[in-house]
């Protein structure tokens, strides 16, 4: 993605040594065989077809609010200040991402209503090339992702004054 967005930024389509696209697939180390047994399962599916079609989505009712927000660079280092205050006894990654998820996250739920047994969760892809020993390049070109979930959770926990840190606890943790 870096890659093309630099050739689509630049004026020059070469590219930094950094932004190469690395493709050797011998770095990822996987099981004996695991092709074949991830081949085999999917060819006893019912449905061996992965192409799905999506229905379109339903018409939004006229009673509904939508509404479109900006977060900036000063409201998430607002939102990092008060989580570091407000969660003092534990040491949180605080990413831009998880900043932002967890105030999004706490967010929505509060928008749903103040049922707090309510089910909620959440997911999101984690990169995971770091994640692998020995680490696979940033610039690696294929797919290295991991899906992050948490369900089911109660809306409860997130309802309250520290909804907003709690959140933050469970998704700096995911990460």
């Amino acid at each position: 993605l870096k890659s093309w967005a630099h050739t689509c930024k630049q004026a020059n389509h070469s590219l930094p040594k950094d932004l190469i696209p690395f493709y050797d697939r011998t770095v990822i180390k996987g099981p004996q065989e695991i092709d074949t047994k991830v081949l085999a399962t999917w060819h006893s599916t019912d449905k061996p077809k992965s192409l799905k079609l999506i229905p379109k989505p339903p018409e939004i009712d006229s009673d509904v609010v939508r509404f479109t927000f900006e977060i900036t660079r000063e409201d998430i280092q607002k939102l990092r200040d008060r989580l570091q205050r407000e969660s003092y006894s534990e040491k949180l990654r605080l990413s831009t991402f998880v900043v932002t998820f967890s105030y999004v996250f706490t967010c929505l739920i509060r928008s749903g209503g103040d049922d707090p047994s309510r089910p909620v969760g959440y997911r999101f892809a984690v990169d995971c090339r770091r994640l692998i020993d020995p680490p696979i390049p940033t610039s690696y070109f294929g797919n290295c992702v991991f899906s992050a979930v948490k369900i089911p959770l109660m809306a409860g926990m997130f309802l309250g004054e520290d909804g907003f840190v709690a959140a933050a606890r469970l998704i700096s943790d995911s990460v």
